[in-house]
């Protein structure tokens, strides 16, 4: 047996010395493999909230739910919030440090493995300390080609956004300088970037967030 495997399967039914009685031909897969998810971008609110917008992806039988992971300030992982959407909310201390990861379980149980890196990375900041305006995201999320940056900023603000590798090397320079107050976008061609796993390292107003990104 392998995953995505289908089989027909029908009857025929026999009632004394009648005709048999065929039923309906069904069909059906089998799904062996776990779902995947990631946590792509966390949106600021203020006084300590933030949306947390998660994708993932099950080719076969479907995403059923996601786990949300998160430690406080480097403590062990606990279990936020059990979500059937693709948002959820973490309500935190300004001034604390947060990791976040997500689990996804697909519509027949199989789960996803736990990362062995969070996610998401960042300080719990108000918006009206950084000017930011609920606004942090990069698409898509695995990636192949090129990546969007988006940033929405309520003040105008020194940024410095940088990709790392595992190793804790940059490997590319997304920008460096002065941006004006409003929605920020800037395309990112990762082609030359070898698939694996990496880091999005941003500063705003001296403020740091690390975000996961996948290259397939």
């Amino acid at each position: 047996i392998k995953d995505g495997l289908t089989v027909n399967n029908r009857a025929s039914i026999y009632f004394d010395a009648n005709k048999p009685i065929i039923t309906n031909s069904f069909i059906n897969t089998f799904d062996l493999s776990a779902p995947q998810s990631s946590i792509v971008s966390v949106e600021s609110l203020n006084n300590g909230k933030e949306i947390i917008n998660i994708e993932g992806n099950d080719s076969l039988s479907g995403i059923d739910y996601y786990e949300i992971w998160y430690s406080e300030n480097d403590s062990p992982y606990k279990l936020l919030n059990i979500v059937r959407g693709n948002i959820d909310t973490l309500e935190g201390v300004i001034g604390n440090t947060y990791k976040l990861y997500s689990v996804a379980v697909d519509n027949v149980g199989n789960k996803e493995l736990e990362p062995t890196t969070p996610d998401v990375q960042f300080v719990m900041t108000s918006t009206d300390d950084i000017g930011l305006d609920a606004m942090w995201q990069v698409y898509p999320n695995p990636a192949q080609d090129y990546i969007t940056l988006t940033i929405g900023l309520k003040n105008s603000e020194n940024i410095s956004v940088d990709i790392y590798n595992q190793l804790g090397s940059k490997v590319k320079n997304i920008f460096t300088g002065k941006i004006n107050s409003g929605v920020w976008q800037k395309q990112i061609n990762v082609e030359d970037m070898a698939p694996g796993l990496y880091y999005i390292n941003s500063q705003i107003n001296g403020q740091k967030m690390t975000n996961k990104l996948i290259i397939q």
